[in-house]
């Protein structure tokens, strides 16, 4: 979803400047929904598309991961056979559109394949743009032997799965294009020491008004339907002296007592202002979202994504992350704790934008400025 969410200013902004968009999309009915408004109004500028997607069932992690590199190796990434056709189905893709720019968000097979066709800009987070050459561990140590040969591997398998057209010099190329845009406060960013200079202002998240925030009040609850602390929280709603709005995706759940479950995904911008409390599963959206209006935040991770998200909260002070295995009362005083923290804004004077804005429109303008680099700047395409 948050890639989701991230989209729906990205097409605002390029619709407002007369592109015309393909979306290529994992869950097109998802998109679908979330862009109707443009469909509505745009329709003959925004389409909508499959994206060509792995059709395997990745094996399960036997072991923790190390470095982003073990997660792309174990979805496939360094097995030349899987990918070549997906490679393939986005270089049919490309020819098809003929776009004169390629905005990427989170696609390594994309990347490889518009690599020489047009400029590639890249969208994302810290977790979803690396920083330039060497790949961190999880651990926050430099690249070791290990993640080297892990990455080494991915490398070749893509370079033989591009039919040789694709050649990098580290794993991380594999994640950046000709542009890149990391969309999040730096301590979020599980590689904010080792860059300097990369982090943007979340395009969906408008920065806080004065005289925003109210008195603290509601507790949210933001999980995914089928997590298994949802029950122990649900329970510990029951007996807090605060109203709860709950969202747990899709599955139905029944609204009692102080829980108000909602079956949309929470309105942030009316509820976090006046919130006391976030409870959720580590998402960086809304971590994000909690940083900005400073309100604390108790996170169950549900991947090794969330919970180096959950690291970066607590680094900052502002929350903590939570096993499943907590007692109730421990988690009762550990919701008493967090619910009386009092927090500064987050710190972004060494960001490169500080608005959703400013973001976008530093977005355009790489945008504007790579296609007249490529000799069209007549029928922009995305």
């Amino acid at each position: 979803m948050g890639h989701v969410h991230r989209m729906i200013p990205i097409v605002s902004a390029y619709l407002a400047r007369d592109w015309k968009i393909t979306v290529a999309a994992r869950h097109v009915p998802r998109v679908r929904e979330a862009l109707s408004f443009f469909l509505g109004q745009d329709g003959h500028r925004l389409s909508i598309v499959q994206a060509p997607i792995f059709l395997h069932r990745a094996p399960i992690i036997s072991s923790p991961p190390v470095s982003l590199a073990d997660i792309f190796a174990h979805a496939g990434f360094a097995d030349a056979r899987l990918c070549r056709p997906v490679i393939r189905a986005w270089r049919r893709l490309l020819d098809e559109i003929a776009p004169d720019i390629v905005l990427s968000d989170f696609a390594p097979s994309l990347n490889v394949a518009a690599r020489g066709k047009c400029p590639v800009l890249v969208i994302g987070n810290g977790w979803t743009i690396p920083p330039m050459r060497e790949l961190p561990t999880f651990a926050g140590a430099p690249e070791n032997s290990t993640t080297r040969d892990t990455s080494e591997r991915i490398i070749e398998a893509l370079w033989i799965a591009s039919d040789r057209h694709w050649q990098a010099s580290s794993f991380c190329d594999l994640l950046r294009g000709d542009a890149n845009f990391v969309c999040t406060l730096p301590r979020l960013d599980p590689y904010h020491r080792y860059r300097t200079g990369e982090h943007y202002w979340p395009v969906e998240i408008p920065p806080v008004k004065a005289g925003q925030t109210g008195s603290r009040g509601a507790v949210l609850v933001y999980l995914p339907g089928d997590h298994s602390a949802l029950p122990l929280v649900e329970a510990l709603a029951e007996n807090l002296p605060w109203r709860v709005h709950a969202y747990a995706g899709s599955v139905p759940h029944l609204s009692e007592g102080r829980v108000l479950f909602s079956s949309k995904p929470l309105n942030l911008p009316a509820l976090l202002p006046s919130a006391r409390l976030a409870i959720h599963h580590g998402g960086l959206g809304i971590a994000n979202w909690c940083l900005i209006h400073g309100v604390p935040q108790m996170i169950f991770p549900t991947d090794t994504e969330k919970l180096l998200i959950g690291r970066g909260v607590m680094e900052t002070g502002s929350g903590l992350v939570v096993d499943i295995s907590v007692t109730p009362n421990e988690m009762r005083e550990q919701v008493e704790r967090l619910s009386h923290l009092s927090l500064a804004r987050p710190d972004t004077s060494g960001m490169q934008t500080t608005s959703d804005i400013e973001t976008l429109a530093a977005l355009l303008t790489a945008s504007e400025s790579r296609t007249s680099e490529t000799g069209d700047e007549t029928g922009d395409e995305a």
